[in-house]
């Protein structure tokens, strides 16, 4: 079959299939009209001709090596068909060549159909997300990412493994932030604006609470509970299920803004000048009392996930004492801040661990989630 191939291309050398083109196997060898004393020179011009072709795929001109190599697969054909002395040898070199024939027109099948789409496709999902990041208008953003979706089915049709692959991955990405997009625009103007306008409340909330202005992002969270609360009266379907959820979150964080961030921000201070060592075992054992108190009364007072992690840090701190709190150190050395409403009564724990285990405590208070 090797051999039928390079008579074939011996026989169209002028005027050869583009790449990619199937070859028709001739019926019978055709007779040759090469001398024998031509034969060795042929050879050695096919020689050289597969070497250019092997360098152009060396510096990755594909397009061109593949012309080179289809031209000195043609030479060979023409010694296997005319020189008998130099057939076998031809037909060996044949063998390579068919491979880098068969990679250099995969390669410049890819640089010239393939990449060019996976380069447009990406910088459409490039300005779809920075639109959607900077919560966009949604009719702009379904433009782009409709423009997005058509050129991925494009790049999948045109490229080969493993590039086919990893766009029919992005394509179903695309597909999947389309729809949701889509919902976007059902959900009508109002529904749109509430939605930017409680998420803009949210980032001003953020940026108090990463200065520590505990005050402001307590009365910033509460409006935005609003906003969302808001949200959700005028969206519908999924939209309206998601503000109702970021109403309940952000209704956490205003709490934990008020009641919560000043009791952690004191405990984090008592706990690292612990940790900085210093003074008598008695002072350092205040210390830790001290610091325990402040940590169980801050996991009175946050709530979600600051909540636990409080209280992790006060049980680490009486693990590595060895003791509980004495009757009379949450009375005496609790803080004066207000406590929420509903907070429980704080109690030290009954029961430490028998031996002890050095844990340091966590110190800084988890941020809030990023508003979507």
């Amino acid at each position: 079959m090797l051999r039928d191939w390079i008579l074939a291309l011996g026989t169209l050398a002028a005027a050869g299939p583009a790449p990619g083109q199937s070859v028709d196997m001739p019926a019978g060898m055709p007779e040759s009209s090469v001398a024998a004393s031509d034969c060795p020179v042929l050879l050695q011009e096919a020689d050289a001709a597969q070497e250019r072709g092997r360098q152009l795929v060396a510096v990755r001109r594909w397009k061109d090596a593949a012309l080179i190599l289809r031209e000195a697969g043609a030479a060979y054909g023409r010694v296997v068909a005319g020189c008998p002395a130099q057939a076998a040898q031809a037909t060996r070199q044949g063998e390579s060549l068919a491979a880098d024939l068969r990679q250099a027109e995969a390669l410049a099948s890819h640089q010239t159909e393939c990449l060019p789409r996976l380069d447009r496709a990406l910088e459409l999902d490039l300005k779809a997300t920075a639109a959607l990041s900077e919560k966009g208008d949604p009719a702009e953003l379904e433009r782009l990412l409709g423009d997005a979706e058509a050129v991925w089915r494009e790049a999948v049709s045109a490229c080969q493994p493993p590039h086919r692959e990893k766009a029919e991955r992005s394509l179903a990405a695309t597909v999947r932030q389309r729809a949701a997009n889509a919902e976007l625009l059902s959900s009508g103007p109002a529904c749109d604006a509430a939605w930017k306008s409680a998420g803009s409340m949210v980032d001003y909330a953020r940026l108090a609470w990463k200065e520590k202005r505990w005050d402001d992002a307590a009365s910033l969270y509460g409006k935005a509970v609003i906003a969302w609360e808001g949200a959700a009266e005028k969206c519908s379907g999924s939209r309206q299920q998601q503000a109702q959820r970021k109403a309940e979150q952000t209704q956490v964080d205003a709490h934990n803004a008020e009641y919560c961030a000043p009791l952690w921000e004191a405990a984090t201070d008592l706990a690292q000048r612990l940790k900085s060592g210093g003074g008598s075992a008695a002072e350092r054992d205040v210390l830790s009392i001290r610091a325990e108190v402040a940590w169980r009364e801050g996991a009175g007072a946050c709530r979600g996930n600051p909540q636990a992690l409080a209280r992790s840090n006060a049980d680490a701190l009486a693990r590595e004492r060895g003791a509980p709190l004495p009757p009379q150190a949450m009375v005496q050395y609790a803080s004066r801040s207000a406590s929420p409403p509903d907070a429980p009564a704080t109690a030290p724990v009954a029961v430490i661990a028998a031996v002890p285990v050095a844990t340091g405590p966590v110190g800084k208070l988890p941020a809030p989630p990023v508003a979507a």
